[in-house]
């Protein structure tokens, strides 16, 4: 069983040589079933409820360079794909620094701008404390390497 587009967007299913039209299917599963799940997935997984999500959008664009982002902007896979790569500029959403920085997750998602402006020109962390605290409690003197 193979699916296919066909005829302004139709959805089939082709079965030997020929094509079973399934678009009015898939249409009911969508209008029964709402992107928006009817379960919370932070309580379906047994954790405690947290309230609402933050949410955060990012712009690829400010993520790397002009003359980067003219070269792939029309490849949607390649679009989609930089979320998870490095940056080449400084910007509030770094993959690697979310995953593996020395900032906490939270400092990132709810002092985006400080969280940025924790580390050097050339990437060193210039503060270590929470961001909670004020930015001149933060400063940590340079050490020799």
């Amino acid at each position: 069983m193979k699916l296919c587009r066909y005829d302004d967007d139709r959805l089939g299913v082709v079965i030997g040589d020929q094509v079973h039209d399934v678009t009015q299917a898939q249409t009911e599963i969508r209008n029964s079933t709402p992107y928006t799940a009817k379960v919370d997935p932070v309580v379906a997984l047994g954790l405690p409820f947290a309230g609402r999500p933050i949410v955060r959008i990012i712009h690829i664009r400010s993520m790397v360079e002009e003359h980067t982002y003219r070269r792939f902007r029309l490849s949607f896979l390649r679009i989609h794909r930089q979320a998870v790569m490095g940056n080449e500029r400084r910007y509030f959403y770094d993959y690697y620094m979310l995953c593996r920085g020395p900032l906490p997750l939270r400092d990132w998602v709810e002092h985006a701008e400080q969280a940025v402006a924790a580390f050097a020109g050339d990437g060193t962390l210039v503060e270590t404390a929470s961001i909670d605290e004020p930015v001149s409690a933060l400063a940590v003197p340079a050490r020799e390497l």
